[in-house]
């Protein structure tokens, strides 16, 4: 019983012994991602690809690299103050990377670059609309109103410089048929750009849509009991503008083109002159050119005539 205790006291004697000589004796390398920080001139901003981390190789005692989170890690701050817009090329050094108790840094990767530097740029550019789809037939949008309809856009100048105008997110219409507002966000722009503001109000006023059509109708005449006519042409050539979901609905048939002859016909009048008179149009419905004129022939039946079956 004794013995084997003892054994096992030796063991974890032992495995202690192992554990303190790879952690704090062994050596071990391992390659981490350090966060890179840009400092340029306030009126300044970094374009363009360029590292936004570098790995470096980190070589020391395997403990430190058992305890060492990657958010301790402090950033590789490049120091761009006092440098003009364009090209500069930037070399990072050992010494620059600030590594965790214990460690060295033995290689970096990319440890030479390029960064190009632009102006900082600020103005305001136009706001355009986005509509995705149109009303239901019979209605159009006449106008979209923005407000603000420009919006303060900030980042390189040779960004900024080009860009003619911001486009809002996609309005939907659905099946709107009347005037209707709403708030809406503006598309995002590529970095680094960026907007003072992210939405404007938009007023979508709605209309209906008016169409003109051309109907062949037939003169109907109106005239007192026992007055035989002829209407000359029988049909008249007719215009009519108004809403096109009203219009649409109208054919031939359905026009009511009428002259009224009963003042001539008790004048004993025998041919006549009239203008056609169109009846019973839809409503906001007229017709687009002056109503057509139709010679009527007025004949008065006689007793035998009248007693013709």
């Amino acid at each position: 019983m004794a013995q084997n205790f003892g054994l096992k006291a030796f063991s974890i004697l032992l495995a202690m012994v192992l554990y303190l000589f790879v952690t704090v004796e062994s050596d071990a390398t391992a390659d981490v991602e350090y966060p890179v920080e840009y400092y340029p001139d306030e009126d300044k901003v970094v374009i363009g690809s360029y590292p936004r981390s570098i790995r470096a190789t980190l070589t020391g005692p395997f403990a430190p690299f058992v305890t060492y989170r990657s958010t301790d890690l402090d950033p590789i701050i490049v120091d761009l103050r006092g440098v003009d817009a364009g090209e500069v090329r930037q070399r990072i050094d050992f010494g620059d990377v600030v590594a965790p108790a214990s460690l060295s840094v033995v290689g970096l990767a990319p440890q030479d670059f390029v960064v190009t530097i632009d102006n900082l740029l600020a103005r305001e550019v136009s706001i355009v609309d986005n509509i995705v789809a149109r009303p239901p037939d019979g209605y159009k949008i006449t106008e979209v109103r923005l407000k603000p309809d420009k919006v303060e856009v900030e980042g390189p100048e040779s960004m900024v410089q080009t860009l003619t105008f911001v486009r809002t997110r996609p309005i939907e219409v659905g099946e709107a048929t009347e005037t209707f507002e709403l708030e809406v966000e503006l598309q995002g722009l590529a970095a680094p750009q960026r907007m003072k503001k992210r939405k404007t109000q938009a007023t979508v006023v709605i209309e209906e849509e008016f169409v003109t059509r051309t109907f062949q109708a037939k003169v109907a005449v109106r005239a007192p009991e026992g007055i035989e006519t002829t209407v000359q042409p029988a049909k008249v050539r007719l215009s009519v503008t108004g809403p096109m979901r009203l219009i649409n609905e109208l054919s031939d048939d359905t026009i009511d083109a009428v002259v009224d002859v009963a003042e001539e016909a008790l004048a004993g009048e025998k041919l006549v002159t009239k203008t056609v008179a169109v009846e019973n149009l839809p409503e906001r419905s007229d017709l687009t050119e002056l109503a057509p004129e139709v010679q009527v022939r007025l004949r008065r039946l006689g007793p035998r005539a009248q007693a013709a079956p």
